[in-house]
């Protein structure tokens, strides 16, 4: 994976546009989202847009209530990339 500049325009509705970090494989695209703290440190901040199930072990996810969610479905939509 290496940053690049990228920007997707949306062919079905002009005015969507999208602009990841990074490209990742086939399908996926990075975003940086808190640079001020670490990664493992996000899910436990009070104003955190990630959250983990009751199980330690389980993945995490975006909270569908947070700001960053839809931001992460248009991205994923413009880039015509799956959100897994």
């Amino acid at each position: 994976m290496r940053p690049r500049n990228v920007v997707f325009l949306s062919g079905e509705i002009g005015i969507l546009a999208a602009s990841p970090v990074a490209l990742v494989g086939d399908n996926g695209i990075l975003k940086n989202k808190c640079v001020e703290c670490k990664p493992v440190e996000e899910p436990f901040r009070k104003t955190s847009f990630l959250e983990q199930g009751d199980d330690k072990n389980t993945q995490l996810s975006v909270k569908i209530t947070h700001l960053y969610y839809n931001q992460i479905l248009m991205d994923n939509f413009v880039a015509k990339k799956r959100l897994v």
